[in-house]
């Protein structure tokens, strides 16, 4: 990555207001952190923290584009804005359509991690794997005996057992990672979805077999792998803080796509 993309990864990290997530369109694993939570600062290659509830790992030696952008909120009088971080769309070698064993994640954010079986959940999808990580026997087996197979049918034994078991979940692009360690939330069974790191498999939404979210205008040619959203400028109670403001449209200057200021 240039020299000014590195530094816009090291400042935004070390803003605990600014989230991050890797994922497509019904996939996606988030990290944040708490102002004040204990964290430990990955060594590089890697840009990022972990924390035990989750981790984000960029890797400084890749050279993805950062493009910036705004886009229209469900909520009267507020707004979207965020950064992501893409690499050319053709580039980009599909993931396995099955669930796929891929060995001990030797790559995980956590020392303690890295013997820990990891499973492709097998999504399909240029340039992004969603896989779940377990050092449990148990679920091991399960998952072993369902590869091969989708995850994705009402019927899938596998998949009621990552479920019930909430394995780590490992979002995982050319350009990093995302790793969550907390509990799935289930609106079935009553488990709500924690605050925090947390991660979202929507197989009515991954059918559209959309990259990203249609109200974010992006260049056609590159596929978005990992999103940042900086400090927003309206709090949860509605209150504007400029200085936030000024700082994205500064970066909106610098990283805006393609005609969007003029648009604007």
């Amino acid at each position: 990555m240039t020299a000014s993309t590195l530094q816009l990864l090291e400042d935004l990290m070390q803003d605990p207001a600014c989230g991050w997530s890797a994922g497509v369109f019904g996939a996606i694993a988030e990290f944040t952190r708490d102002a004040g939570e204990p964290a430990e600062r990955l060594e590089a290659p890697w840009i990022g923290w972990v924390t035990a509830r989750g981790g984000i790992a960029v890797d400084s030696r890749q050279d993805g584009t950062v493009i910036a952008y705004e886009s229209l909120s469900r909520r009267p009088g507020n707004w979207m804005q965020g950064l992501v971080l893409a690499l050319p769309r053709q580039a980009l070698p599909e993931g396995p359509s099955v669930l796929t064993a891929l060995g001990p994640d030797s790559d995980a954010l956590r020392a303690e991690d890295r013997d820990a079986l990891l499973f492709d959940m097998g999504l399909g999808r240029p340039g992004f794997r969603f896989c779940v990580r377990t050092a449990d026997p148990a679920l091991q087996a399960t998952l072993s005996a369902a590869c091969g197979k989708s995850l994705l049918s009402d019927a899938s034994e596998a998949m009621a057992a990552i479920k019930a078991e909430s394995p780590a979940r490992v979002a995982i692009t050319p350009l990093g990672r995302v790793e969550v360690y907390q509990t799935i939330g289930s609106t079935s069974r009553g488990i709500p979805t924690p605050e925090g790191p947390h991660s979202h498999l929507l197989p009515k939404l991954l059918a559209s077999g959309r990259s990203h979210d249609a109200n974010i205008a992006l260049p056609d040619e590159v596929c978005p792998l990992i999103s940042l959203y900086p400090r927003h400028p309206l709090d949860s109670q509605g209150a504007f803080d400029g200085s936030s403001h000024a700082a994205f449209q500064a970066l909106l200057q610098r990283y805006g796509g393609p005609g969007y200021l003029k648009a604007k």
